[in-house]
């Protein structure tokens, strides 16, 4: 599963992760900021076919005390979607302080190919 990115990876500090899943597989992707923060810059996300269901694709940051803490910074119903292009300018990131986890998740019901880029720049 190919997922459309820019050339941000290209500059110094900025880091693309990149994770794929089959028919089987929900997303279920958690990113954490372990030696220091970082902001997220991009979020691509892709599955291989159009989305019949309405399901979720959410980007959580999770605070790891409490649900209660947990903050949706981006969600999108992913009914009739082929692709999720999200972008923040190099300045206004989301930031993601050390030792915060961010959590990807989307209930795969159409049984799609899917893949998924996060770009994030290391503070």
């Amino acid at each position: 599963m190919t997922v459309t990115t820019n050339d941000l990876n290209s500059y110094a500090g900025i880091v693309e992760y990149s994770y794929t899943g089959e028919t089987t597989d929900d997303v279920a992707v958690s990113i954490t900021a372990t030696g220091a923060h970082f902001q997220i810059l991009q979020i691509a996300f892709s599955p291989d076919s159009v989305g019949v269901a309405s399901e979720e694709f959410n980007a959580t940051i999770n605070h790891n005390l409490s649900t209660s803490l947990d903050t949706e910074f981006f969600g999108q119903d992913m009914a009739g979607q082929t692709e999720v292009l999200q972008r923040w300018a190099n300045d206004s990131g989301i930031y993601i302080p050390k030792g915060t986890t961010v959590d990807f998740t989307w209930t795969n019901t159409d049984e799609s190919d899917w893949g998924l880029s996060v770009m994030v720049r290391a503070e």
